[in-house]
């Protein structure tokens, strides 16, 4: 890949872009299921309001409502999963340290070359399945479990943030971008 006219980007992720990346893959992987537990919650919320307009010990509302804390719990464990456990991610990666010397990408029309401390790979754009642009950073995923993260910061200029955003658009078939 030796087009002259390749953007270069060298990335060093911080633990807010790593963070905020695995909650961004972990909401699209538990899309559904994080959908039926907001349905759940709201009908358990109006539940319990009911309950508390209308006290009447015997009933079944009233039960409900004197049990909330155990489900509290079974409806906490998707703001655990999206917004704590991608804590986890952020110090396995850090701990790794060959994440230390950060990831250079090379994007041109014919694809993209990565080279970190742990090897070098030309990718044709069919690699991406698809992507997605944040007002941080352009997420681009071979995988949908995984995103590769490449933060606007390490970008060179606006210019160079405009091209690569119509290079995206042109060769990765989903990429949402949904500022421009």
């Amino acid at each position: 890949m030796t087009d002259s006219s390749a953007i270069s980007v060298t990335t060093q992720l911080t633990a807010s872009e790593v963070y905020w990346s695995s909650v961004a893959v972990t909401v699209r992987q538990t899309r559904k299921f994080l959908w039926i537990c907001g349905v759940m919650a709201m009908v358990f919320g109006l539940l319990v309001l009911f309950a508390s307009l209308r006290p009447r010990e015997g009933t079944d509302w009233y039960q409900i409502s004197q049990n909330f804390k155990p489900l509290m719990w079974c409806l906490l464990f998707p703001f655990f999963l999206v917004f704590v456990a991608p804590w986890f991610v952020v110090r396995k990666f850090f701990k790794d340290g060959r994440n230390a010397a950060g990831t250079r990408f090379q994007f041109s029309e014919e694809g993209v070359k990565i080279q970190s401390s742990i090897g070098t790979a030309d990718l044709n754009w069919t690699a991406f399945l698809r992507g997605q642009e944040t007002k941080s950073c352009f997420l681009l995923y071979p995988t949908n479990n995984i995103a590769r993260v490449i933060p606007k910061r390490c970008i060179a200029s606006a210019d160079d943030i405009r091209s690569l955003r119509e290079l995206f658009r042109r060769h990765i078939p989903q990429f949402r971008c949904p500022h421009h």
